[in-house]
């Protein structure tokens, strides 16, 4: 990630403010944005809530990223979560870690999509 090919900006300490973006700051440069740049094969680690972004690519070259994500038990999975709901032997599951591994318990906090997994609340628990 260069600047070239378009470098992640992040907002240092962004997390920590419990907000989504507003609908005037989505899309716009943040005057504590940082560009993030680093060498092919370089890792980064960061929070989930972080306020984040990718750069415009302005090579003639195809930018390339691998991203594991890890979240609260209380966040769901953001894959294919509106067209291919989960297994059912994980929605039926009475193991309590597999229904936290995959956030179908919500005893903390409500979830970002609500309390049922399905879109239409047919997997609710």
């Amino acid at each position: 990630m260069t600047q070239e090919t378009g470098p992640l900006y992040i907002v240092p300490g962004s997390h920590r403010w419990r907000r989504e973006p507003t609908a005037e700051e989505r899309g716009l440069p943040h005057p504590d944005e940082v560009a993030v740049t680093m060498p092919a094969g370089t890792g980064i680690i960061l929070h989930g809530q972080l306020w984040h972004s990718g750069g415009r690519n302005d090579s003639d070259r195809p930018r390339r990223a691998v991203f594991a994500y890890f979240g609260h038990y209380w966040m769901k999975r953001m894959d294919a979560y509106y067209r291919a709901p989960l297994p059912a032997r994980i929605l039926e599951s009475d193991d309590d870690l597999v229904r936290q591994l995959f956030g179908l318990e919500l005893t903390l906090a409500p979830s970002f999509f609500g309390a049922g997994y399905a879109p239409d609340g047919s997997h609710s628990h």
